[in-house]
C-alpha cells in the first residue's frame, strides 16, 4: 500500500513575509507585558495550567453572576483576564517569559 501526500499547500512569498512581519508585530507588542522572572520568583507565584484554567475560569462565572457575595476589593478578575490572554497569545506565538 502505498501512502501519498493528499495536501498540497503553496503559500506565496508575499503572503509569508506578511505573515512573518505580523508575528514580528505581535511578539513586540506583547514582550512589554511579559515579564521573565527568576526561579526563586517562580516558587512563590499561585500555579496555573491547562487543569486549573477551566476551574477558574468557572470561579470567575461564579463571581460575576453573584458579585454581591465578593468584597468590594477584590479586584483580581480583571488580572486573571489579562494573564490568561497573554498566556494564550505567548504560547501560540512561541514568546516564552523565562
Amino acid at each position: 500500500m502505498s501512502t501519498m501526500n493528499s495536501v498540497s499547500i503553496n503559500i506565496p512569498e508575499e503572503d509569508l513575509t506578511e505573515i512573518n512581519n505580523a508575528i514580528a508585530t505581535l511578539k513586540a507588542k506583547l514582550s512589554p507585558y511579559l515579564i521573565a522572572i527568576t526561579p526563586a520568583e517562580r516558587q512563590t507565584v499561585p500555579k496555573m495550567s491547562d487543569g486549573t484554567i477551566p476551574f477558574v475560569e468557572k470561579a470567575m462565572d461564579y463571581a460575576r453572576e453573584d458579585a454581591q457575595f465578593l468584597p468590594p476589593t477584590l479586584i483580581w478578575m480583571k488580572s486573571i483576564k489579562i494573564g490568561m490572554r497573554l498566556r494564550t497569545w505567548s504560547q501560540c506565538l512561541g514568546i516564552s517569559s523565562k
